[in-house]
């Protein structure tokens, strides 16, 4: 793409286990509007087929290629970042279609030193209730954070498959929190919660725009079942409450985590939910108690990958 001096914006792309797609969605970035960009993949725990080693020597010139030995969505992406050479950062999902023009979509919105992050339009595969509900965790509840308004705004959150923000402030900012652990559910969330009190905006720009493709296979799934179904991501979402609390009463919290998440027609997922969500609720608050209330608060050094092309 561009060379190291020229390097405005970095687009960062962590991928697991998604050997199949990851080939299409980076063929498709590389066609992108602005050639004073560069694409980095951080690629965790690779398993590499004959094909997937052709697509990168076919691509070795045109990407920072970079493999680490663990798994974690916020240590990756936090890992690209810093090895990222652009004041702007794209986080990009690994099964996306990229609006051909959605590098400069993104890129106009700096322009006002107040905006820290845009949050871009993520269009999905299965309809969508609250449409008009765009990056709020507030109001109708946690599930209602959705991104497919037509309507620029101002918004609480972004989601990391179509989301940017300025490097040096992301820096101050302690990056990501790798505290979220497996499919990492609120990561992105609980950086834009801490941007936002630090003084700076977030904005929703429709136009920057991607067709998430929800790839049914790879990525990281801990759980048969469906993510609601993990422990894991109840707990995720107690530890994001306890650290920002984005509906200011716990117990509403609770409840509307639970009307929306846990309900099922099938009576075995149905238990399954609920055991996760109990479960889920009480580990998320013991993570806050010991990595946070009762220690100082300080984020897990981020292990160091193995470049493969930088």
């Amino acid at each position: 793409m561009s060379s190291s001096r020229d390097v405005k914006v970095s687009i960062i792309i962590p991928t697991y286990n998604r050997e199949e797609i990851l080939p299409q969605t980076v063929d498709l970035i590389l066609q992108n509007d602005y050639p004073e960009s560069e694409l980095i993949i951080i690629h965790q725990k690779p398993n590499l087929s004959a094909e997937f080693k052709e697509f990168l020597k076919r691509t070795e010139n045109r990407i920072r290629y970079f493999t680490v030995d663990w798994t974690s969505v916020p240590k990756a992406c936090n890992f690209g970042i810093e090895n990222a050479r652009g004041e702007i950062v794209l986080m990009l999902d690994d099964d996306i279609i990229p609006d051909p023009k959605l590098v400069s979509a993104h890129l106009k919105n700096y322009e006002d030193p107040k905006i820290g992050v845009v949050a871009g339009k993520i269009e999905s595969p299965h309809p969508v209730k609250f449409p008009e509900h765009v990056g709020r965790i507030g109001g109708l509840g946690p599930k209602h954070e959705t991104f497919v308004s037509s309507k620029r705004q101002f918004v609480e959150t972004g989601r990391g498959a179509n989301m940017s923000f300025r490097k040096e402030l992301f820096q101050k900012l302690g990056g990501f929190d790798t505290n979220y652990i497996e499919n990492a559910h609120r990561f992105e969330s609980d950086f834009c919660f801490r941007l936002r009190r630090s003084g700076y905006l977030i904005v929703y720009e429709p136009e920057a725009k991607v067709e998430h493709l929800e790839f049914k296979s790879g990525g990281i799934r801990s759980w048969v079942g469906g993510v609601t179904n993990s422990p894991s991501f109840y707990r995720n979402e107690m530890l994001f409450y306890f650290r920002n609390k984005p509906n200011g009463w716990l117990g509403r919290y609770l409840w509307l985590n639970y009307i929306q998440r846990v309900p099922s027609r099938d009576i075995k997922n149905l238990i399954v939910r609920h055991f996760a969500f109990l479960l889920g609720a009480i580990w998320g608050s013991w993570v806050y108690l010991s990595k946070y209330k009762l220690k100082s608060d300080k984020y897990d050094e981020h292990k160091k990958g193995k470049g493969a092309n930088s």
